[in-house]
């Protein structure tokens, strides 16, 4: 899936500020922005409406933790809902410390009896390691689990040396490999 049709675009810019590009067929004066939540959605606060040719776009801030790793929803007054997607927060200083991971273990680390794979991909919500034969037929794909500071990882028993593997991260909606 390389597009995802979408009926308007939320973008997490900031750690506590949300823009959303909204097409004009959709703007009334009534617009209002909500985070689905499990206890209930919680208002936007709309801090700036701009005109920007086919769209609007809406400036929002939110009191939130965003929790990574989990596809958090967008939803209007319509109940008309959108998937927050990760934006220009991925070049602050707040997500850079969130994520920072010094290890040096990223990759694989091989053992006769069991081999471990790390991957960093903190804005992921899932990621999978395909495992291939040295012919290049395809194993299995299997699905990693993700820790602290966004690293995913997956341990196998038994002997792979020699196996080669690919990641595949879902960002945003888009599996890519």
């Amino acid at each position: 899936l390389l597009k995802v049709n979408r009926k308007y675009e939320a973008y997490l810019d900031r750690m506590n500020e949300i823009v959303i590009l909204l097409p004009k067929e959709m703007q009334n004066e009534r617009k209002s922005f909500f985070i689905e939540h499990v206890n209930g959605n919680h208002p936007l606060d709309i801090i700036d409406v701009l005109d920007i040719g086919s769209h609007i776009k809406y400036s929002c801030q939110h009191q939130l933790e965003i929790e990574f790793g989990k596809t958090v929803m967008i939803v209007d007054e319509n109940g008309v809902s959108t998937d927050l997607q990760v934006g220009a927060v991925i070049r602050t200083n707040e997500f850079d410390q969130m994520f920072r991971y010094d290890g040096d273990d990223l990759g694989v680390t091989y053992k006769k009896e069991q081999t471990l794979w790390k991957v960093w991909a903190p804005t992921a919500t899932a990621v999978k390691m395909k495992l291939y034969q040295q012919d290049k037929q395809q194993v299995a794909v299997y699905e990693m689990e993700r820790h602290e500071n966004g690293v995913w990882s997956l341990i196998l028993q038994g002997d792979f040396k020699g196996f080669l593997y690919t990641f595949l991260a879902c960002v945003n909606l888009v599996w890519k490999e």
